[in-house]
């Protein structure tokens, strides 16, 4: 019997080295509240609830190899799926149909250069595409099906960062509905009535003003070096989002800026 429901939380990761690329999303918001299947009480125990980290897994009783500081994550809400698959995030709908909960998967194409972590991965996403069911067992979500199990343990509760105070490394750019990794290192900061930050090409500043879930960046100044295409076009995307009153959200390490049809993704510098 087919099990549930999930939503897509987007939670890009700054791997090894990357090269940028676009890929076809949706980027729900942060889901806060979710609505749960009213005939399935297991559901109704983990979506929307918490983050999950995988703990084991085996395809066609092959045991997966989890890499340390590469965790796989899952988070679950009521109408898709998301994560980290140890380097990129991934994201999918629910199905009710016949077959795979999962038939069609997503996620961003960073290259994963540590040891084992793209194997990892590649084999977590095939197992993924497979599962069928999802059960609680003594604490643990187990999702199986096609010759693959998953089992996850609750992700020890994180504390949401500052707005204020703390220093944001660019993770994605979204335009529309194609989410691009980012084609340069840039930071972004927030203390005492002004904004500071890096554009991946030029620094730039201005002053600051928060209004509930606003942000209203009157002023900006910036530098004015040339760059690469890629590097210009993320540039003017991040000064687009800043200068048109973008809402703000913060889940655990994770900031999203956001005006209508463009997003910008920042976590926690290292």
């Amino acid at each position: 019997m087919k099990h549930f429901a999930v939503l897509l939380l987007i939670v890009l990761v700054a791997c090894a080295e990357g090269t940028p690329s676009g890929t076809n999303v949706t980027i729900p918001p942060i889901p806060e509240e979710t609505t749960v299947p009213p005939d399935d009480d297991n559901v109704r125990e983990v979506i929307g609830t918490e983050e999950w980290t995988l703990v084991s897994g085996s395809v066609d009783g092959e045991d997966m190899t989890l890499v340390p500081n590469a965790p796989v994550t899952l988070t679950l809400a009521d109408t898709g799926i998301g994560g980290v698959s140890a380097c990129n995030s991934y994201g999918g709908d629910i199905t009710t149909d016949d077959g795979p909960l999962f038939p069609e998967l997503f996620g961003t194409l960073m290259a994963c250069t540590d040891p084992g972590v793209a194997e990892l991965e590649s084999v977590f996403m095939e197992a993924l595409g497979k599962v069928t069911d999802v059960a609680l067992e003594s604490g643990q979500l187990v999702l199986s099906g096609g010759g693959a199990e998953l089992r996850f343990e609750a992700t020890p509760t994180q504390v949401s960062a500052e707005l204020e105070g703390t220093q944001w490394m660019l993770q994605g750019v979204v335009d529309g509905d194609i989410i691009t990794s980012p084609a340069s290192e840039a930071r972004l900061s927030f203390e005492r009535g002004e904004i500071d930050g890096t554009s991946g090409c030029n620094s730039f500043g201005g002053t600051l003003s928060v209004s509930g879930s606003v942000l209203e960046v009157p002023l900006v100044e910036i530098t004015e070096m040339g760059c690469e295409p890629a590097i210009m076009d993320q540039e003017n995307a991040i000064l687009n989002v800043l200068t048109n009153q973008p809402t703000w959200r913060i889940n655990g390490d994770l900031l999203v800026l956001e005006i209508e049809n463009a997003s910008l993704i920042y976590r926690v510098a290292p």
